[in-house]
């Protein structure tokens, strides 16, 4: 057997003891490992605390060391810790929320039995590594993240009456000095409720409050000056990195209420209901479905992909990383034959003949497996006019997404959507020919494009998403009817998992249909054809909100910010919220 064979074994095993380690922990049979994700049944189990996110370590002692704090970080947090009393107690903003939820992790870790020594170590372990790592990475060198990381520190060791490291509080010395006066009496009161979540939480709320004011008022102070501005842009960057450093899945379930993202427009539609719920089309002699070269002269092409080409390589994004995570969270093992010649496994008669000649001949056999991603994802994108604003951060993250999942073994393709005219074009015209009819429907072009089909490689398409670039080509939106077009591409695939990530920005919009209809006409059919897919059970839907919420079309959906460039620990939260 190979080195690397070995090695992947010996991981797998290690993740096997552990997920058993932790049902027995919790109780909680659902819990387990599939590579290095844990996961609740079928869906991820969202990690509730820096210190417990996935790592990419190499080194085979490090790694065992990780999942075992983490196991019992995990196991701590099920068992000590009320989630329904916790998403009661929770504040709504962003950075509150965070903290908070940081603060009754490290509660929890509190609640270890007097003769459990080795768990107290690992979780003891797992910070203090953690904190190393954090501190070595130079995230502290921003505002945000020296505030983040100090309070942290500072509530870890208050909860557990222990010093930190001495290169941490060297690091922390000057921040905690200066905000003792203010949390002194919030860090007493966490650690005399430590037992209590209910009465410990008003200490915890206050402190989110605090470092959420604080980062507000830093924020705030930074922008209200024009002077030195390349070097706050560089600080800005510094402290979205450090967000990104602390921050976990925070997605927008409509059930939770706790949307940090401003809610998208949605509302009844009088034209909707008095076509019962029938959605009309006027004419679709004028709708087209193009490959995206097809949309703009080749020679225009070559300087597109090249901007984008730098554009990528200014992400800085790791895309073996990517990868790693990728299938470890959606491989599954498969058959794949026999290792032949083994001393023990499943009798192979047709060796028995060797064991006649030499009773030393290995004659069994050990069924043979290897990772598969029977899963295809289907990216649509939003080609509304408003996104145009989004390309420079939107563009990479594309590419970057495709190129990751089509190197993970997962089926991918990139859509979009749009329409081919303002103010409904021929379509338009066609119904003011005829008279103008009441409930006309829809009453404009679609042009619906192909960036990457599954049955091409990423290299042979990259050409071809650089038309996402061509701006000009970014007209009015037409969710609903798109939605239906890629759901019948995609439910075409053989595989077994079908997910559709939609991209977007806002609401239906097309403005001859509104004024032909009413506003929320087309709003209303995106609505309905979501919640035909969803009875259907065939296509997964994920919405990805720029900016935005977008749950009352999207059950399933997670708020982006495209400010900024997207990086490695963003990607990794957006493949676990589609790998739910």
């Amino acid at each position: 057997m190979d080195n690397t064979r070995a090695a992947q074994l010996h991981q797998q095993q290690l993740h096997d003891l552990n997920g058993a380690a932790l049902r027995a922990l919790t109780a909680n049979k659902a819990l387990h490992y599939r590579r290095v994700q844990l996961f609740n049944g079928a869906n991820v189990y969202a990690l509730q605390a820096p210190h417990l996110q996935n790592s990419d370590i190499s080194d085979p002692q490090q790694q065992a060391q990780h999942i075992r704090g983490v196991t019992d970080g995990v196991a701590l947090r099920v068992t000590h810790s009320d989630a329904a009393l916790h998403a009661q107690l929770r504040p709504e903003p962003a950075i509150e929320r965070l903290v908070f939820e940081i603060l009754e992790q490290l509660r929890a870790e509190t609640q270890i039995p007097a003769h459990m020594l080795g768990q107290r170590n690992n979780v003891r372990q797992r910070f203090a590594t953690w904190a190393d790592g954090f501190y070595q990475s130079g995230l502290a060198e921003s505002a945000v993240g020296l505030l983040l990381f100090t309070v942290t520190a500072m509530c870890w060791a208050r909860l557990n009456n222990e010093a930190l490291t001495e290169r941490v509080t060297d690091l922390i010395e000057g921040t905690r000095a200066s905000l003792g006066p203010a949390l002194g009496g919030a860090l007493q009161g966490l650690h005399r409720q430590r037992d209590n979540q209910a009465t410990y939480a008003p200490h915890a709320k206050f402190i989110a409050s605090f470092v959420a004011k604080t980062v507000a008022d830093e924020q705030a102070l930074r922008g209200d000056s024009e002077a030195n501005t390349r070097r706050e842009n560089q600080q800005n960057k510094r402290d979205t990195r450090a967000l990104n450093a602390f921050a976990f899945l925070l997605d927008m379930d409509t059930t939770a209420g706790d949307s940090a993202m401003p809610l998208v427009d949605s509302g009844s539609s009088a034209a909707w209901d008095a076509a019962q719920g029938e959605y009309r089309v006027f004419t679709r002699q004028y709708d087209q479905t193009l490959p995206s070269t097809a949309l703009l002269r080749a020679e225009l092409l070559p300087p597109l992909r090249a901007q984008l080409d730098d554009w990528v390589q200014a992400q800085g994004v790791s895309i073996h990383a990517l990868v790693r995570q990728l299938r470890g969270l959606f491989a599954e093992p498969q058959p794949d034959g026999w290792h032949k010649a083994q001393d023990d496994g499943v009798l192979d008669t047709s060796r028995l003949a060797q064991r006649i000649v030499s009773l030393h001949a290995a004659v069994h056999q050990q069924q043979r497996f290897t990772a598969h991603c029977d899963t295809a994802i289907s990216v649509l994108v939003d080609c509304s006019g408003s996104m145009k604003t989004h390309l420079p951060a939107l563009t990479p993250m594309l590419d970057v997404m495709v190129r990751s999942f089509e190197k993970a073994g997962i089926a991918c393709e990139l859509l979009g959507y749009s329409t081919r005219a303002w103010t409904g074009g021929r379509a338009r015209k066609a119904w003011l020919a005829a008279g103008s009819p009441p409930l006309a429907g829809r009453l404009n072009e679609l042009c619906h494009r192909v960036f990457k089909p599954f049955d091409t490689t990423y290299t042979r398409s990259r050409t071809g998403i650089a038309a996402l670039l061509k701006t000009d080509l970014y007209r009015e939106g037409v969710d609903g009817e798109a939605l239906v077009w890629a759901a019948q591409r995609l439910s075409a695939q053989s595989a077994r998992r079908k997910i559709m990530v939609v991209i977007s920005d806002g609401c239906p919009m097309d403005s001859a249909t509104q004024a032909a209809n009413d506003v929320y006409y087309l709003d209303n059919h995106l609505k309905h054809v979501m919640a035909q897919l969803r009875q259907q059970g065939v296509v997964q839907v994920r919405g990805l909100g720029v900016g935005l919420d977008l749950s009352p079309y999207y059950p399933q959906c997670l708020g982006i910010d495209l400010q900024t460039e997207f990086s490695t620990a963003q990607f990794r939260q957006v493949f676990e919220f589609l790998a739910r």
